[in-house]
């Protein structure tokens, strides 16, 4: 035999189960403890970027939206000359460089991929669209339709590329 009492192979498997589970117990709380920490950090992040970024310019967006839509149903007049087109384009473009100066620059500090995103497919596309669909001879932007399909849902495309990129915005 091995020479061990049984109550003593029981102790010494007991002690060691005992070992083990403590073990396991503190690799647990560790691991609980990282994933937490990394969690607050990323909520940290996020919350940041909410109060200093996205709170305080939320008017600002609407505005700039809503200055932007003024300005592009100018478009759907029927005797507007190219220059007055132009002039229409200027005012849009104008608009767009005081909304990236004022909001899409502060983008950069959390996340520049996000800023290079937002101009390109919110910003550079809208302003592409409307001016090939403004300066187009086969679309006649004094057509309601015309201008709800080239000019309307355009910016409606927009807002809402701008909207859900800052909604998914995770940290």
């Amino acid at each position: 035999m091995c020479g061990c009492d049984p109550p003593d192979l029981l102790s010494i498997i007991s002690d060691i189960a005992n070992i083990v589970m403590a073990f396991a117990g503190f690799a647990l709380a560790f691991y609980v403890f990282v994933y937490q920490r990394r969690k607050d950090r990323e909520s940290d992040r996020l919350q940041w970027f909410k109060d200093l970024i996205v709170t305080p310019n939320t008017p600002a967006i609407y505005s700039f939206f809503d200055r932007v839509t003024t300005i592009a149903t100018d478009l759907s007049s029927p005797t507007l000359t190219d220059l007055r087109k132009s002039q229409i384009l200027n005012d849009l473009k104008n608009e767009c460089a005081v909304f990236r100066r004022t909001f899409v620059v502060l983008l950069r500090s959390v996340d520049s991929n996000m800023e290079k995103e937002i101009i390109t497919n919110c910003i550079d596309q809208f302003l592409d669209n409307i001016t090939q669909a403004a300066f187009d001879p086969n679309i006649n932007l004094s057509n309601e339709a015309e201008f709800e399909a080239h000019v309307f849902m355009t910016l409606t495309h927009s807002r809402n590329y701008l909207l859900s990129r800052l909604f998914k915005f995770s940290g």
